[in-house]
């Protein structure tokens, strides 16, 4: 398996000793793989936030048939 390039981020001290005690208290080997862990998963919710309204094609057109019949819609 090929090696990931990686780049390096630079956090201040005082935040640095957060993630490292919080890193530590949630049973991670490194600060790093704490912080790609919470990363993957911060990005990962936004995208499935992104990808759906929360309605299915149906609901959504349902909506704005009772939106329409009520007048909120042309």
């Amino acid at each position: 398996m090929a090696e990931e390039s990686k780049r390096v981020i630079q956090l201040p001290d005082d935040l640095y000793q957060e993630v490292e005690k919080r890193a530590s208290e949630s049973g991670f080997d490194s600060v790093d793989n704490y912080v790609i862990f919470v990363l993957k998963e911060v990005t990962s919710e936004e995208t499935e936030e992104d990808e759906s309204s929360g309605y299915s094609p149906k609901e959504e057109k349902e909506v704005e048939e009772r939106l329409r019949n009520l007048g909120y819609l042309d």
